[in-house]
């Protein structure tokens, strides 16, 4: 206080001025130190930011706005420390805490959820450090921040994320995964841009720098570079489905073989990663393939000029030589379908169920059954469906067998844990016991069912014999 009467009676060229306001940015300073050592992080920032206007220009200005930034963050206010460092740097672009000021209006920035704000911080720091590893680093962050604030956002804001990802391929091609992972994150901004060509491309250098990636491969790069070759398939499968089977009907079944053979290729080196996500897509779509092959031959253009007994034969002809490429189908999507037993249960196992549906109905067109009844065996009937058809097949056996506990007459839970084990668990001889167990309380009985109970006996392997007991001891040998 002093000090500051002082100041306020000293001329502006007195001599002295300088000095006392020294001493005031001092002793507020002084005041602030205590005031923060002292857990009075409020006061600290008051005083400290005090600096500013009680002595402008003492030297200890920017120190004092960077500490009462400083306090401000540790108080959650980000804002007014942005306002403090923002200050700091307009004054002083030549101090030495100007790379700290940068990080601390990153991190203030980021805390307020201003993400583009952010990331400008964040790439002045890349233009800063001198370490290779954190220039790397801070360009990775200003590109993550740039994206987040891309979502949902302008194709501006995309531009500046894609430029961002851009230049850190251009800085840092390696090492491998980070590099690998820009250009996933480049080829989703382009797909969300409406550029699919871009799109692909960036797909084909991730797969071909997965594929080149040696020792330095890793679990989240075979996942990136699984996922870019399933979608390096899809256009081969697009121009496999543009082969019409029309006349001249031999050159284009020709053509559509070749193409047909092109696709599963492309599909196989996608599930030969091993990815089980990919795996799943490529199994539903190479079994999609042959059952659209063959449903073409069904529906082929016929030749002219057949007369009606010949025509009956070719069709004839045609179905003997769709009925293989149904098989592989059928085959392909039950493989699908078993995964659901180890806990794959995704959008490609569902939809090979579905197709099972439709190509083998009274093997697969197994539907729960409802009961809105309101009792507490019913609940839990309709908790235990809602379960299944969320993948939880686990917690759906329990609610079913929870029912079972509180009424053990009740049908339709013991139809529908046959249904559970019978599909989804792959334990035939369990939905065999369930399903014999729901007719016996079925007086009036299910032809439906008892059709599902013959197929599961034909595929449940029959107990073994017991052992014949030993003979009995000889006379002799007694």
């Amino acid at each position: 206080k002093a000090y500051g009467e002082v100041l306020a009676l000293t001329p502006e060229k007195d001599p002295a001025r300088n000095d006392l306001t020294e001493r005031l940015a001092a002793a507020i300073y002084k005041q602030g130190e205590q005031a923060r050592q002292g857990g009075q992080t409020r006061q600290a920032a008051d005083l400290f930011a005090k600096v500013a206007t009680a002595a402008p220009q003492s030297s200890v200005r920017t120190a004092a706005q960077y500490d009462a930034a400083a306090s401000l963050t540790a108080l959650k206010d980000g804002s007014g420390a942005a306002r403090m460092l923002e200050d700091c740097r307009q004054r002083c672009p030549g101090h030495p805490l100007a790379d700290d000021v940068t990080a601390k209006l990153a991190l203030a920035y980021t805390e307020q959820g201003q993400w583009a704000s952010a990331a400008a911080e964040f790439e002045r720091l890349a233009v800063a450090k001198k370490e290779p590893e954190l220039a790397r680093s801070a360009q990775w962050q200003a590109a993550e921040l740039y994206e987040k604030a891309a979502d949902g956002g302008t194709a501006v804001s995309r531009s500046n994320a894609t430029k961002a990802y851009e230049r850190y391929l251009r800085l840092y091609p390696a090492p491998l995964e980070p590099a690998i992972e820009a250009r996933h994150r480049l080829a989703r901004l382009a797909e969300r841009d409406g550029n699919p060509a871009r799109t692909l491309a960036l797909q084909k250098e991730i797969f071909q720098a997965d594929q080149a990636g040696g020792a330095e491969r890793t679990g989240r790069t075979r996942t990136l570079g699984a996922t870019a070759a399933l979608a390096l398939a899809e256009p081969v499968a697009a121009d496999y489905r543009k082969v019409a089977l029309v006349e001249p009907l031999q050159r284009q079944l020709t053509l559509k073989k070749a193409k047909l053979q092109e696709t599963l290729k492309a599909y196989s080196v996608a599930a030969d990663y091993g990815v089980a996500e990919v795996v799943t897509a490529s199994t539903f779509q190479i079994g999609a393939l042959y059952q659209d092959f063959g449903k073409s031959l069904l529906t082929s253009q016929r030749p002219k000029k057949l007369n009606k007994i010949e025509l009956e034969q070719y069709n004839v002809l045609l179905e003997e030589q769709a009925f293989p490429f149904e098989e592989k189908a059928i085959e392909l999507h039950e493989l699908n379908a078993r995964r659901s037993a180890e806990g794959f249960y995704d959008e490609w196992v569902r939809k090979s169920f579905s197709a099972l549906r439709e190509l083998r109905p009274g093997r697969w067109a197994r539907a729960e059954r409802a009961d809105t009844g309101g009792s507490p065996p019913a609940a839990l009937n309709q908790q235990a469906i809602a379960l299944r058809q969320q993948g939880e097949f686990a917690k759906a056996r329990e609610a079913y067998e929870a029912a079972l506990a509180a009424d053990a007459s009740y049908a339709t839970a013991c139809l529908n844990l046959g249904i559970l084990h019978d599909l989804y668990l792959g334990q035939p001889a369990e939905a065999l016991a369930m399903y014999s167990r729901y007719l016996a309380l079925t007086p009036a009985g299910d032809t439906a069912v008892g059709k599902w109970v013959a197929d599961l006996k034909n595929r449940v392997p029959a107990p073994a014999p017991a052992a014949a007991p030993p003979a009995p001891a000889s006379k002799e040998s007694s």
